[in-house]
């Protein structure tokens, strides 16, 4: 059994999605980023204080305790080996996955997440400052919008590069919107949010 400490974030939400999908048994522990993720209870289990944080029951570390995982980045890859889904072994295609799974898990995360900082908890907000990340963001999703045309998937199978960057997508769609165009990605999307398992993800 899993044991997943998440909230509706994006973050929060690419381990969702992926634990969803991979048919693991779970269970999910709502933690508000906000007000919970630095009580002693939960500093016990992620020091850092942050989810999402995945605790593997079925597995012990080193000092014989259940593994605990954190950063969305190394449970989706931890899921992925453990389910055997969505992580292929062959080298090229596991090389390409892992390519757009760190796009979506570095370059589009960073811009994201600079947009929220700016909008949220920064002390001197910048007008500037912020369409510069929101450009920047725009910038990566052209990208994807090419590599999407005539393709289903990122690397033309699912895997967690899509069950990664879905999220995003979600949390930025007006912004993408706005912009206009972005045929391929909305497509993409689409097809993502058919997927019963990113719908319970998205929804835990």
């Amino acid at each position: 059994m899993i044991d997943l400490y998440t909230w509706h974030t994006a973050n929060g939400r690419r381990a969702s999605v992926l634990v969803a999908e991979s048919g693991l048994e779970h269970r999910i522990h709502k933690v508000n980023f906000l007000t919970e993720t630095k009580t002693p209870e939960f500093l016990a289990i992620n020091p850092a204080g942050q989810i999402p944080v995945l605790i593997d029951n079925e597995v012990r570390d080193s000092s014989g305790k259940p593994l605990t995982v954190a950063q969305s980045g190394a449970i989706a890859i931890y899921v992925a080996e453990k389910a055997g889904r969505f992580l292929p072994k062959d080298p090229a295609a596991r090389a390409t996955v892992l390519q757009w799974f760190m796009v979506a898990a570095s370059d589009v995360s960073a811009a994201n997440l600079g947009i929220y900082l700016l909008e949220n908890e920064t002390p001197h907000k910048s007008e500037e400052t912020l369409q510069f990340y929101k450009e920047r963001l725009l910038r990566f999703w052209s990208l994807i919008d090419v590599r999407l045309r005539g393709r289903s998937f990122l690397a033309d199978d699912i895997s967690i590069a899509d069950l990664m960057l879905y999220p995003h997508y979600f949390q930025r769609r007006q912004l993408l919107d706005a912009r206009g165009g972005f045929d391929s990605v909305h497509r993409w999307g689409a097809l993502m949010a058919a997927r019963p398992g990113v719908t319970k993800g998205m929804q835990q």
